[in-house]
């Protein structure tokens, strides 16, 4: 049967935002080597220039290592304005792991999959990241962690982290939507899907244990295609959302597909959910599994995965964080900030 999650989020103030440092001018962005050239590089150029003309003093990297020790050594010297990751979610994911907590983050979507980035309206485009930091806020969000590595949005084991695998280990240059077809095919020809055990390892509400074919550890509800697998996640209440499916075939995948678009999952019999602030996976019949994460490999099975409150600093525009419910200031002043 379905089991619903007894464990709501917490009531809490809303949490205020932290302005951006208008004295600091260093940004630093992250630019994705693989998905640098034509049009992306055509933009990053733009949007670094873009920055410039602020102000603002630009430096491009692409080595993680070398992103860690600039970023320490700007909000050391009190120079951050912020790190800019230019590519999709696995160059946010990067950027997040590579650098000190409290570090102001800001997206610039390039990517095949840009979840992050549509959540906070972060647009393609060089004076949206000009505007973002220049009037932006820095919003305190929950990331994920699986195993020793942070996460923005989703960790999931099933077929979709095996097409990843797959992907991945045959890429050649960028990643577009196209470049799935190919991997996924081959899988669903050769995948068994075998069973995955989702548990809590928390102490908050009464235990939960599913097991299924297909398994989904949510801190943000976005996911590829924008499929509604947890539609009432929130990214800052401390908790990840679990949705496990029992079925595991390719009809019964699209089937799940249809009720999820329906909303009507969660009514199922076969659908396990759970709100919690840790779980365990791992495989129910010792079969080798592997999972994804923010739509990189992440490893094989077992992986706890764990809610860290407020570890993202995310830059966002005013608009967006009122939208999410962030105290910003301007509630008492209509809308502009003291």
């Amino acid at each position: 049967m379905t089991i619903e999650s007894t464990a709501e989020p917490t009531a809490e103030q809303p949490r205020p935002v932290r302005p951006l440092d208008l004295e600091a001018r260093r940004v630093l962005m992250l630019v994705n080597r693989k998905a640098g050239s034509g049009r992306g590089r055509a933009i990053v150029e733009h949007a670094t220039e873009a920055l410039a003309e602020h102000g603002l003093s630009v430096e491009q990297i692409s080595d993680l290592g070398k992103l860690h020790d600039a970023t320490l050594s700007a909000m050391q010297a009190g120079e951050l304005r912020g790190v800019v990751s230019a590519g999709g979610d696995g160059t946010i994911c990067a950027a997040l792991n590579s650098t000190p907590p409290g570090a102001p983050l800001a997206v610039l979507p390039l990517g095949t999959e840009n979840l992050l980035a549509r959540y906070f309206s972060h647009r393609r485009s060089p004076k949206s990241v000009a505007d973002l930091l220049t009037k932006g806020v820095i919003v305190p969000m929950d990331a994920g962690q699986a195993g020793d590595q942070l996460f923005t949005t989703v960790v999931s084991a099933g077929l979709d982290a095996e097409v990843v695998r797959e992907l991945h280990e045959n890429r050649r240059g960028n990643i577009s939507h196209l470049a799935y077809v190919a991997p996924l095919l081959r899988t669903i020809a050769k995948y068994r899907y075998p069973k995955v055990r989702v548990t809590s390892v928390d102490t908050t509400g009464e235990a939960f244990s599913a097991t299924g074919r297909w398994s989904f550890l949510l801190n943000l509800p976005r996911y590829a295609l924008n499929l509604p697998i947890a539609p009432n996640a929130v990214g800052t209440d401390g908790l990840l959302d679990a949705c496990v499916l029992e079925r595991g075939s390719l009809g019964t995948g699209l089937w799940y597909v249809l009720q999820m678009l329906r909303r009507r999952h969660h009514m199922l019999d076969s659908v396990h959910t759970a709100r919690r602030s840790k779980f365990r996976i791992e495989s129910a019949d010792g079969e080798p599994i592997p999972y994804q994460i923010d739509g990189d490999p992440g490893g094989m099975l077992p992986v706890e995965v764990t809610s860290l409150p407020g570890r993202m600093s995310l830059v966002a525009s005013l608009e967006v964080a009122q939208r999410l419910g962030f105290e910003t200031g301007a509630e008492k002043t209509g809308g502009e900030r003291d």
